[in-house]
């Protein structure tokens, strides 16, 4: 695995139950989780660095709370800020996937890094560059013993893809469709985002093709989002049975996401959000000049 870009890192949304431990950078050990920050372009052209911004995490993490306290990093000032998001300001995907979104409207001021769409892994890279099993992942997202006070500061977890996207993993409350990541992690990283990169110089095999290498590594994508962790129940030296991890952790496909931006619900607030944008930068080019 290469070295990870600090820009991956400040994609980074560590979510609370309260305002204060938000702002203390408290660690809750029943509630909250991890998230990221995606942005997405406007319809029409604009400079550069604006567009929509979205907090992105699982719905399990944000379901059951009347109010989310995001704590994001402002690249600007490196100090994190505090955004609460009502309990009806999340957009749940219809089909009941794992995923939230919420739109979020800092101003010009502040550092934001968003994951853009084009990095997002696709059936297209899939086979064009045979992506499967054994390939390497990381993760980033928010390890609550150790998650930073004074800012966000995520770990990175590695690990392979263990199998690939067929039939529906049951965890917790949901059954969905997802990959199985091998890696080393545990609890409070739902939500995290899961990227995969390829390792250069190693033997691939796509479709009935011959044999290719790449010279360079490609990647990484994205691959989707932390939901769950696969556990086994195993009797303890008392005859009790206790949960065990496998290792193993449920990433809901990025795919999902996709879908649940261009949901009609998303993309009608986005042309309100497009409106306001343009009230509030009369001086920037306006669609119908161009």
């Amino acid at each position: 695995m290469p070295h990870i870009p600090k820009e991956y890192l400040d994609l980074a949304v560590y979510i609370y139950a309260t305002k204060a431990r938000a702002e203390r950078g408290e660690p809750e050990t029943t509630v909250g989780g991890s998230g990221f920050l995606v942005g997405v372009p406007f319809s029409f052209p604009a400079p550069p660095g604006h567009g929509h911004l979205y907090a992105v995490t699982c719905a399990h993490v944000v379901e059951d709370l009347p109010v989310s306290y995001l704590r994001v990093n402002n690249t600007h000032t490196g100090l994190p800020m505090v955004e609460a998001v009502a309990r009806e300001g999340w957009f749940v995907h219809p089909d009941g996937a794992d995923v939230a979104v919420a739109p979020l409207d800092f101003d010009d001021s502040v550092g934001i890094i968003a994951l853009q769409p084009e990095l997002f892994l696709t059936q297209e890279i899939v086979d064009r560059f045979a992506v499967g099993l054994g390939d390497e992942t990381f993760t980033v997202g928010r390890f609550v013993n150790h998650e930073g006070k004074q800012k966000n500061v995520p770990t990175v977890r590695f690990g392979n893809i263990s199998m690939m996207p067929s039939e529906p993993v049951q965890a917790e409350r949901r059954s969905q469709i997802s990959y199985l990541v091998e890696t080393r992690s545990q609890s409070r990283y739902s939500g995290s985002p899961v990227f995969v990169y390829l390792t250069p110089g190693m033997p691939r095999f796509v479709g009935d093709g011959p044999q290719s290498h790449f010279l360079t590594g490609q990647g990484p994508w994205c691959l989707g989002i932390t939901w769950c962790y696969l556990n086994s129940e195993k009797p303890n030296t008392f005859g009790h049975l206790q949960d065990f991890q496998t290792g193993l952790t449920g990433v809901l496909p990025i795919k999902r996401l996709e879908e649940l931006l261009a949901t009609e619900a998303v993309v009608n607030a986005r042309t309100v959000g497009e409106k306001a944008y343009r009230e509030r930068h009369p001086d920037h080019e306006s669609p119908e000049t161009q």
